[in-house]
């Protein structure tokens, strides 16, 4: 989640600060907080899906390979997107 894979403070310092801001304008409360990682999977399913069915499988570069295989994975064996506690943020 973070462009420096060493910093793992990356995600919850992200998190905390988009939420100030989203707060500033919208209602947030503990049980939409706990639907994140449910959406972030989502997510993922959304972007394998799409990812299969715009992608010429017969030329994908490096990186395109990677990224499907990496979240293969992470649906298949249910990885978070991320480590954050959500209802921590509240």
């Amino acid at each position: 989640m973070s462009v420096n894979p060493d910093n793992d403070d990356f995600p919850y310092a992200f998190m905390k600060s988009f939420l100030e801001g989203y707060r500033q304008e919208n209602e947030l409360n503990e049980e939409i907080l706990k639907q994140i990682p449910l959406f972030l999977k989502y997510r993922e399913v959304f972007l394998f899906t799409l990812f299969h069915e715009v992608w010429d499988f017969a030329h994908l570069q490096d990186w395109q390979t990677y990224t499907l295989q990496d979240l293969r994975h992470r649906i298949k064996h249910r990885v978070p997107y991320t480590d954050v506690d959500f209802s921590a943020l509240l």
